[in-house]
């Protein structure tokens, strides 16, 4: 029998522990309807379903026959769980992705709704996602940023009585913050994605922290959780030895460990001999617990090892930018800015025609022959330290006055962003994202629940800008004057050797003079 542990909701809705995934249950039509009709038989009273699983139809069947089968059982007793699709976040195609659910699930009410993903796309005449020449949906772009539209349709239902629990699905604490901000019903659930090799650890507490009731989907870990290895939850040799030592299956033992980190976990399967495994009850001793949190927390350690130590290179990052500590992220903006200088530095050294950029001979006055011995040793400049110096004003102040002016011209194109959230269009995330394409390194601070960069969400003009920011970068590493190796014979070139041969004559003179 299942532990028969709970969770409660803000608003006082007892949600069971253990629930029945839906999704994607193997085989041809009636498949969910036999493994649902099998789950209620076990035990189960948690059914996870979806609009866009578009097998609600069978579910709703095998909740009809199987309480005229046992009338003991009352709907009362059920919690049926259904959440809308990305292409239905308009307010009347809210309302009509719930009727369609009730409809199918042959119910007057649910027990939760869902935003399924934080996400909006356009729909089609007939309700269907509509597809763009690419094959993929057509983002509506204000209402993914401002889901206020999509919420109220929400409390709509939550208001009628058609939903005893309203939340989100797939969303990120920044999302959380900002429908915090405008919701008069706050989201009493989140359903995100969670397992030993993605254990979701700060976004859990922090849903925990600010009463949000987690629920797990893909509790036994996902079929390609770590593509380039091919590495599985399932094949994990410390979670295989717990399961093994504890005499009990490996999903048994996730089941146990993501009830006793506090929220609900919903796996799936359409084996009979596994669905009635699954609700199987597994108490884990804290020694055991301790062991699956060292794999999820190793993996974390090694996570954070890699991106401290792998290239500053949009695509080799895995965790999110804006997720660092902001000492970390203004680290990184100095080391995007100065990253090349180092190697222009040693080229730029070497080139005689760049002497004067260098400041090598700028403004540098002729020793008197008593100058060396009427100041210490301490006064001389060092020719090294002088060198340094004339890099840090020549070089590093290069293009900074252009880079601040680029940062105020996007700050006032974005001000209207700035004030509608203050937070994702804060200065420093403007100058992140301006230095990251000067350094044509990639990298972004992004914008919560999107797949593109923070200026992706840019006006037209503020990404004209940064175009030009990241064509002065890419050029940045360019001699600063034109080589003479390319310059047609003239007067003034003429002229600007002569120069540098009289100054190199004297500096010679100087230095055979000191030397008798």
């Amino acid at each position: 029998m299942s532990s028969g542990v709970s969770f409660k909701t803000s608003n006082g809705v007892t949600i069971p522990g253990v629930g029945f995934g839906t999704f994607a249950n193997e085989g041809s039509k009636g498949e969910t309807y036999k493994a649902v009709r099998h789950a209620l038989k076990v035990g189960y009273r948690h059914l996870e379903c979806a609009w866009f699983y578009a097998n609600e139809d069978e579910v709703g069947q095998a909740i009809k026959d199987f309480l005229k089968e046992n009338p003991s059982v009352k709907r009362e007793d059920l919690f049926v769980t259904t959440k809308v699709w990305n292409h239905l976040h308009r307010y009347d195609d809210v309302l009509w992705s719930l009727e369609d659910s009730l409809k199918n699930l042959q119910l007057s009410y649910v027990d939760l709704f869902l935003v399924h993903w934080p996400i909006a796309a356009e729909k089609d005449e007939k309700h269907q996602p509509k597809l763009g020449p690419d094959g993929k949906y057509i983002i509506l772009e204000d209402l993914t940023k401002n889901p206020e539209e999509t919420w109220r349709a929400m409390e709509k239902i939550y208001e009628d009585g058609k939903a005893r629990a309203i939340g989100v699905s797939n969303w990120r604490i920044e999302g959380l913050e900002y429908l915090n901000k405008i919701a008069k019903v706050k989201p009493q659930v989140n359903q995100i994605e969670i397992h030993p090799f993605l254990p979701n650890t700060e976004l859990v507490n922090y849903c925990q922290k600010n009463g949000i009731v987690v629920e797990a989907y893909s509790p036994l870990g996902s079929q390609n959780q770590v593509p380039t290895t091919g590495e599985k939850v399932s094949e994990n040799p410390t979670l295989n030895e717990v399961a093994k030592q504890k005499g009990c299956t490996l999903a048994q033992i996730l089941i146990a460990w993501g009830l006793k980190r506090g929220y609900v976990v919903l796996p799936k399967s359409s084996n009979p001999a596994r669905i009635e495994s699954n609700f199987q009850s597994v108490e884990l001793s804290d020694e055991e617990f301790e062991a699956i949190n060292d794999v999820a927390e190793g993996r974390h350690f090694r996570n954070g090892l890699f991106q401290a130590l792998c290239v500053r290179t949009g695509g080799f990052y895995i965790v999110a930018i804006s997720s660092l500590q902001i000492g970390t992220q203004a680290i990184y903006v100095v080391m995007m800015y100065i990253a090349v200088y180092p190697v222009v530095i040693t080229m730029r050294s070497s080139n005689v025609y760049e002497e004067r950029s260098l400041g090598i001979y700028a403004g540098e006055p002729t020793p008197k022959p008593n100058d060396q011995q009427e100041k210490s040793p301490k006064t001389v400049p060092s020719s090294r330290l002088y060198f340094v110096k004339q890099q840090l004003h020549v070089q590093l102040a290069y293009d900074i006055w252009w880079l601040a002016l680029a940062v105020i011209i996007i700050s006032i194109v974005e001000a209207g962003s700035f004030t509608r959230d203050p937070v994702i269009y804060s200065v420093f995330n403007i100058i992140f994202e301006t230095i990251s394409a000067y350094g044509c390194v990639g990298i972004t601070t992004g914008l919560p629940d999107q797949a593109y960069s923070f200026s992706g969400g840019w006006h037209s003009l503020s990404k004209v800008v940064l175009c030009a920011v990241m064509l002065r970068g890419r050029h940045r590493s360019l001699p600063v004057a034109i080589d003479k190796a390319i310059i047609s014979p003239g007067d003034y070139l003429e002229r600007v050797e002569e120069e540098d041969a009289y100054i190199r004559m004297e500096r010679s003179l100087e230095q055979g003079h000191g030397n008798v």
